[in-house]
C-alpha cells in the first residue's frame, strides 16, 4: 500500500472540516444568489438519521424526504445493523421514530418513513431527477458530517459511470450491482454524509452520496437518483421493518465506504472497566499450564526388577501443554471474548468518571500482562480472528476488535487536535485506520497491540478495503524499561 497518498487523503477527507476558511469575516450579501436560494429551500428536507445498532451505540447518517407522506431515502449501509432508528428533524425540531419501508442492498438504498401526521408542520420534500446530470454541471452535497449540523459542499459532476467502468480492483472490493450507475464528483463527501442528497441548481436530487475513493486525487461517488426512483416504484405488499433486516442479504455492506458516524453513549462506570481489564488479564493466560506452555507431571519412565517383583520408576516429565499447544494463552475464543467485553466497556466509559484515569491504568497493566505471557505467539493467537472480522462483509458496526500490528503513521490535526493512526496487522496484508483514540502509548514504527470498535471502511489508493476502528487504545509492545 502507498502510505503517503493515503495520509494526504486522511487529512483531506477523514477530517475534511478542518479546512474551513478562517481569517476574514464573511461579507453579507443583500440578495441571495440562485444557489443560496436553492440551498435554503432544500436543506429543511434533509435530516440526521440516528440508527440504534446496540445498547449505547448509534450509527449516524443522512436521509431526505421524497414525498409528502413522510417517505425518505438513505443508504442501506446506514441502517444495515439497526434494530431501530430515529429521524432528528430541524423544523419542526423533533426526534421521531422511523419505520423501514424497503431496501435495495445491491445499490445501497433504503427507504424509511416518518409519521408526518404527528408533526406540527409537514417537512418539504426533494424532487428526484429522472435524467442523469451532465458532465461539468454544478452540484451540492447536503448532509450531517460527523453528526454535526447541516453542512453543504459544492463541486461539479466529473463523470457519470456504470459500475463496469470502474477499475477492476474497485469492482472487486465494492460488490455493487453490475447495473448500478454512479455520479463521480469532486464535491467533498464526509463521514456522516452517507445517504444524503447530491442536488443540482434546481434542488433536484441527481444522486445519493455513498462512497469515496481515497486515491491521490480524491473521487467521491453518489448513486444515480434513477435507482432511488426504481425502488420507490417497485411494488411491495408490506414494509420490510427493522426485524426483517435479519433476512436481508447484506453483501453491499462492505461497500459502505463512507460509513455512518458511530455515536457512542458513554455511561459505563470506570469501575466496570477496571474489573473487565482484570478479567481479561486472567482469562488470557492458559489455566491448564498457568501460562508456562508446558506441564510437568510424574510419569512412569521405566522399571526395576528384584526378588521377582517389578518396581515402576516415575520421573518428572515436561511436555507441551495440550490445552494451549504451547502458546501459553487460553483458547482463542476465551481470549477474544474477554477482550471484547473489555473493549465494549472501554468504548462506553463515562468521560468524567473520577476513576477513569485508574481504569486506563488498569487497561495498560492488563495489556502488559497479556503481552508478557508470550510476546512471540500473541499475534498468532489473536490476529487470524481479527483479520476474519475486519474483512467480513457482515461485520457489524461497533464490533470489538483486538490485534497486534505495527504503527506505520501517527498524525495529529493541530487545529482540531484530532488524531489518526495507520496500523498494519502483523503477518497479514491489511492496513487499519484508528481514530477517536482514548489512549495512546506508542510511537511510529513500533509494534503495538490495538483495541477498538469497528467504525466502517474506506477504499484505499489501490482499491483495497481499509477497515476503520475508533474509541479504543494503542499500546507499544516494547520492553517497558526502554524509553
Amino acid at each position: 500500500m502507498r502510505i503517503r497518498p493515503f495520509i494526504i487523503v486522511l487529512i483531506a477527507s477523514v477530517f475534511a472540516l478542518e479546512g474551513t476558511a478562517r481569517g476574514q469575516p464573511p461579507i453579507k450579501s443583500t440578495t441571495d444568489s440562485p444557489s443560496v436560494t436553492m440551498i435554503k429551500r432544500s436543506t429543511p428536507a434533509v435530516f440526521l438519521l440516528r440508527a440504534k445498532i446496540d445498547a449505547g451505540m448509534f450509527a449516524l447518517g443522512t436521509a431526505f424526504f421524497i414525498d409528502d407522506t413522510g417517505l425518505a431515502a438513505t443508504n442501506f449501509h446506514v441502517i444495515a445493523d439497526a434494530i431501530s432508528a430515529n429521524a432528528v428533524l430541524r423544523d419542526p425540531a423533533a426526534e421521531v421514530p422511523v419505520t423501514l419501508v424497503a431496501v435495495d442492498p445491491g445499490n445501497d438504498i433504503a427507504l424509511v418513513r416518518v409519521d408526518v401526521s404527528k408533526l406540527a408542520t409537514k417537512p418539504p420534500t426533494l424532487r428526484i431527477s429522472q435524467v442523469e446530470p451532465s458532465q461539468g454541471q454544478d452540484v451540492w452535497a447536503l448532509g450531517f458530517p460527523r453528526g454535526m449540523s447541516m453542512t453543504v459542499t459544492k463541486g461539479v459532476v466529473n463523470a457519470v459511470r456504470g459500475f463496469d467502468e470502474l477499475p477492476a480492483d474497485l469492482r472487486k472490493s465494492l460488490k455493487y450491482d453490475k447495473a448500478s450507475r454512479w455520479v463521480q464528483t469532486d464535491c467533498t463527501i464526509n463521514h456522516g454524509n452517507s445517504g444524503g442528497p447530491l442536488v443540482d441548481l434546481d434542488g433536484q436530487v441527481i444522486g445519493m452520496n455513498t462512497w469515496a475513493w481515497t486515491s491521490q486525487n480524491n473521487s467521491f461517488f453518489a448513486l444515480s437518483a434513477l435507482h432511488i426512483s426504481a425502488l420507490v416504484t417497485t411494488p411491495r405488499t408490506q414494509d420490510v421493518g427493522f426485524d426483517g433486516l435479519k433476512k436481508v442479504e447484506k453483501r453491499s455492506r462492505i461497500a459502505g465506504t463512507l460509513a455512518p458516524d458511530l455515536d457512542v453513549v458513554r455511561n459505563v462506570p470506570a469501575a466496570e472497566v477496571i474489573q473487565a481489564a482484570k478479567t481479561f488479564a486472567q482469562a488470557a493466560r492458559c489455566s491448564s499450564c498457568s501460562g508456562k506452555g508446558t506441564i510437568t507431571s510424574k510419569k512412569r519412565t521405566g522399571e526395576q526388577r528384584g526378588n521377582g517383583i517389578i518396581y515402576p520408576i516415575f520421573s518428572d516429565v515436561t511436555e507441551t501443554c495440550s490445552a494451549c499447544e504451547g502458546s501459553r494463552y487460553s483458547k482463542k475464543k476465551a481470549v477474544v471474548d474477554a477482550a471484547s467485553r473489555l473493549i465494549l466497556k472501554l468504548s462506553r466509559m463515562k468521560e468524567n468518571d473520577v476513576r477513569a484515569p485508574a481504569a486506563m491504568k488498569a487497561i495498560q497493566d492488563a495489556l502488559k500482562a497479556v503481552v508478557a505471557i508470550s510476546p512471540a505467539s500473541l499475534a498468532q493467537t489473536i490476529n487470524d480472528h481479527a483479520v476474519t472480522q475486519l474483512t467480513d462483509v457482515d461485520l457489524k458496526l461497533g464490533s470489538p476488535v483486538l490485534f497486534v500490528g505495527h504503527l506505520d503513521k501517527d498524525h495529529v490535526f493541530h487545529a482540531s487536535e484530532e488524531r489518526v493512526q495507520l496500523v498494519s496487522v502483523d503477518g497479514k496484508k491489511l492496513m487499519v485506520v484508528i481514530k477517536d483514540l482514548l489512549s495512546i502509548d506508542a510511537s511510529e514504527l513500533e509494534q503495538v497491540i490495538v483495541l477498538g470498535i469497528s467504525s466502517g471502511r474506506l477504499v484505499g489508493p489501490d482499491g483495497e478495503i481499509i477497515p476503520v476502528l475508533s474509541n479504543g487504545c494503542t499500546m507499544a509492545l516494547r520492553e517497558r524499561n526502554n524509553p
